[in-house]
């Protein structure tokens, strides 16, 4: 906590040279003149896109409250996956009542499941039960055609399914992605976010015409983001 509270700290003062610099450029190149009290305006301004784009956010991150995207690729390279059930073991129906157990096993060449034998989960399953971390299971069967036979339509694999409609893909084998809009329209809300508090902070604070505020803030803001996807956390 510690740390990151210092890496905070030293994204601001850089945040405040920055801006401080790139709007006196600016009315040096665009007005007549550089405004006598951008001395404290641009601090003002920085101090402000510093707390509500990265203090703000890392603040609700931290108290558990919900997920808020803060760097670049937090914010365009969002996914639909809400939900990622990922599968600690496979329990395979073998003779009579008995199950058979394959625990996930990490493998130079990728994810596998193997028994305690350490012999490979069988291709030709059809029927498994999937247990996830949080001890929660879930019954999966291989997807079949209209004529009854293995649907290998999407890549040549054969996917699993659960009653309530879930799927495995053999691609992803172990894990069941839950579509959602909702991490895509957070991401926007976040961006719309940021971007209109630098825009804001750029016209109020900076003093820059509208339309120079709407360009300073927002090569400033994917500039910030930037960096903070590669600083932070």
């Amino acid at each position: 906590m510690t740390v990151l509270i210092l890496k905070a700290l030293v994204l601001g003062v850089g945040l405040v040279l920055a801006v401080y610099g790139l709007a006196r450029f600016l009315h040096a190149m665009l007005y007549t003149e550089i405004p006598a009290d951008l001395y404290w305006r641009a601090p003002a301004a920085a101090g402000i896109m510093w707390l509500l784009t990265l203090a703000l956010p890392a603040g609700v991150d931290y108290s558990g409250g919900f997920a808020w995207p803060v760097t670049f690729a937090d914010i365009f390279l969002v996914t639909g996956d809400s939900e990622v059930i990922e599968f600690d073991y496979f329990l395979v129906p073998g003779a009579g009542d008995k199950q058979i157990r394959y625990d996930r096993r990490k493998t130079p060449r990728g994810v596998e499941y193997r028994d305690s034998q350490d012999r490979p989960l069988p291709a030709s399953v059809t029927r498994l039960i999937g247990v996830a971390r949080d001890g929660r299971k879930y019954e999966l069967e291989v997807v079949r055609d209209a004529e009854g036979y293995i649907d290998r339509s999407r890549g040549g694999s054969p996917r699993f399914r659960t009653p309530e409609g879930l799927e495995m893909t053999g691609e992803d084998f172990g894990r069941i992605r839950i579509s959602s809009p909702a991490p895509v329209f957070a991401s926007a809300i976040a961006f719309l976010w940021g971007w209109g508090v630098w825009m804001a902070c750029a016209a109020l604070l900076l003093e820059l015409q509208l339309g120079h505020a709407i360009g300073y803030s927002l090569v400033g803001y994917f500039c910030w983001i930037a960096v903070l996807g590669f600083v932070w956390p």
